[in-house]
């Protein structure tokens, strides 16, 4: 089963690639056999298991899309990195499309309108696919229902 997944409207150009990678990896959650009447939202985690601060790698992206009546849309869209050094280490936004909100954010950056950073965002969105088709991700994902 897909969810019906909306892009009408929103203040990015969200591809139709991006559409189907997503609904290809729901796909394999097997939802089907789950009651999504209840789905309130989706969370897709991709990671390359290999990213650590010392090598370097595939930064994590998170992408949400949550229910609006009976279709989904997406609420953001978040590129994550290592900073910090020694013991304290983490992971944190490096880019952060909020969709819900029209804003974005880049680590040491004030937030501006999202339609300011179109150009970044298709370049962000066109090298994360390409990343992904090459197999440099695992994807967990997790829904939350009602």
């Amino acid at each position: 089963m897909q969810l019906p997944i909306c892009t009408d409207g929103l203040r990015l150009p969200v591809s139709r690639a991006l559409v189907a990678l997503v609904d290809t990896e729901l796909g394999k959650q097997h939802l089907a056999e789950l009651d999504v009447s209840q789905l309130d939202a989706v969370t897709l985690n991709f990671r390359d298991p290999d990213y650590t601060p010392r090598r370097g790698g595939y930064h994590p992206v998170e992408i949400r899309l949550s229910r609006r009546d009976s279709i989904y849309g997406f609420d953001y869209i978040t590129d994550f990195s290592f900073v910090g050094t020694g013991w304290a280490i983490e992971l944190a936004k490096e880019l952060d499309f909020d969709l819900q909100s029209g804003v974005f954010e880049a680590r040491g950056l004030p937030p501006v309108p999202l339609e300011q950073a179109t150009q970044l965002y298709r370049a962000f969105e066109a090298n994360f696919i390409c990343y992904h088709q090459s197999g440099a991700f695992q994807t967990s994902v997790e829904l939350d229902f009602r």
